[in-house]
């Protein structure tokens, strides 16, 4: 579903379709993704996630109670023009 989303975006904004053949999809399921608890840490987590994966570090290390440190590594990162945060 997210991949025909995908699509039609590009379709749409850039007349042609994106080409997947290169995409390395990454699944997950309840046991290995880690839930966000709260309303505020979406960004963050998005972040990190794609951090973590880029990394080849297994989700399931990735916690709540880690967030604050994350939103200072991130905001860090991005004031030094970091692109990873180098977990």
């Amino acid at each position: 579903m997210l991949l025909k989303y995908l699509n039609d975006e590009s379709k749409d904004k850039k007349g042609q379709s994106i080409n997947i053949d290169e995409w390395n999809l990454v699944g997950c399921n309840v046991d290995t993704t880690p839930q966000q608890l709260n309303n505020d840490d979406c960004g963050v987590f998005v972040i990190m996630f794609a951090d973590y994966i880029l990394d080849n570090i297994p989700l399931l290390h990735l916690v709540q109670n880690d967030i604050p440190y994350f939103r200072q590594k991130i905001c860090l990162n991005i004031t030094e023009g970091n692109l990873s945060c180098n977990i």
